[in-house]
């Protein structure tokens, strides 16, 4: 197209005399002319003389064929190929339970977090002294099925 690493880099050593004049290109580019969309980015527009690359989405691992979910070529960890969404998180809490007794899973997007239970509980599966597996020391269920101090109860 006439433009120097196609408008997508700049020329190593342009103007200074040092460098190897070769393109340095931007991230989104590849290619000793930066023409091609690097791993991790996909060709979002194409014409005779502008090429633009877009990022894959955050479940793709690596390259991708076009926008979404949908378009990657593998998923990321903590996501896996569903046929007709393409790349979904999977629900680490539900599939491995892997939070220790004193704590509880909350998923988030292609990952988990182990969570304190209340001080209340021994072992919970959410958050507070309603949602306890069993009362700790010192504390009873009350008649609403919370622990609730020994005192209270």
């Amino acid at each position: 197209n006439g433009k120097l690493c196609s408008g997508n880099g700049k020329c190593k050593g342009g103007g200074t005399r040092k460098g190897n004049g070769k393109c340095s290109c931007s991230k989104e580019y590849d290619g000793e002319e930066c023409d091609k969309c690097s791993s991790g980015f996909y060709e979002s527009f194409k014409d005779a003389s502008k090429l633009l690359c877009s990022p894959c989405h955050k479940a793709c691992a690596g390259y991708c064929s076009g926008p979404g979910p949908k378009a990657c070529a593998k998923c990321e960890k903590g996501y896996e190929m569903n046929t007709e969404h393409g790349c979904m998180d999977i629900d680490e809490c539900i599939v491995s339970k892997p939070c220790t007794k004193d704590k509880f899973c909350v998923n988030t997007e292609g990952t988990f977090r182990c969570m304190a239970c209340d001080k209340s509980c021994d072992g919970c599966d959410s958050d507070g002294p309603d949602n306890c597996a069993a009362c700790a020391e010192g504390f009873q269920l009350n008649k609403n099925k919370v622990c609730v101090t020994d005192k209270a109860a």
